[in-house]
């Protein structure tokens, strides 16, 4: 469909005479108010920029605090394993999901889709937080018991709950990442 003339002509175009429905300063107005979106109240712009601002911090605090536990929480002889993989995970899982929450939040109502995507966030950083709480709990009993490093082959690593464990911080640390 074409737009009426009032949208793709300029205000101090010839066509917008007395006669017309529309004279120049309701185009501008209707160019205005249907093409451009309002920009928020002054007042309220301190407010949003500070939300922004908190909401941003608290997303690089999270990203930065995962790598470091598992860095600590990985073996020594490989300490970047667990970082490398969370990583390669993260990636995996925004590249295969990320077009389907894009068309969720494109056919639901926005609000209701930014409050569903805030709390399922929120969410998986609470799992993923109570997974690493977990690993560190097991991980310092583990080196209470031994001097020795902890490597890939030691004890801590092959039972089956620091598996899981380990499996549940990259899913949910990467929804968490998606959201």
């Amino acid at each position: 469909p074409t737009l009426p003339s009032f949208y793709t002509s300029s205000p101090d175009e010839s066509n917008a005479s007395p006669d017309n429905d529309i004279n120049k300063n309701n185009m501008r107005d209707a160019r205005r108010h249907t093409l451009m979106p309002s920009s928020p109240p002054s007042s309220i712009r301190p407010v949003l920029y500070t939300s922004h601002f908190t909401s941003q911090w608290a997303e690089r605090s999270w990203e930065f605090t995962i790598i470091l536990l598992l860095t600590f929480i990985g073996p020594a002889d490989r300490a970047l394993f667990l970082v490398s993989s969370y990583g390669l995970f993260c990636a995996l899982a925004s590249l295969l999901s990320l077009g389907a929450v894009g068309a969720f939040i494109d056919r639901a109502n926005r609000i209701t889709a930014f409050r569903l995507i805030l709390i399922w966030q929120n969410l998986s950083v609470i799992a993923a937080t109570a997974s690493c709480f977990a690993l560190l709990v097991m991980r310092e009993n583990e080196t209470d018991e031994s001097d020795e490093p902890l490597t890939f082959d030691s004890p801590f690593f092959t039972e089956d709950w620091t598996l899981y464990l380990i499996v549940s911080v990259h899913v949910f640390g990467a929804s968490a990442s998606i959201a």
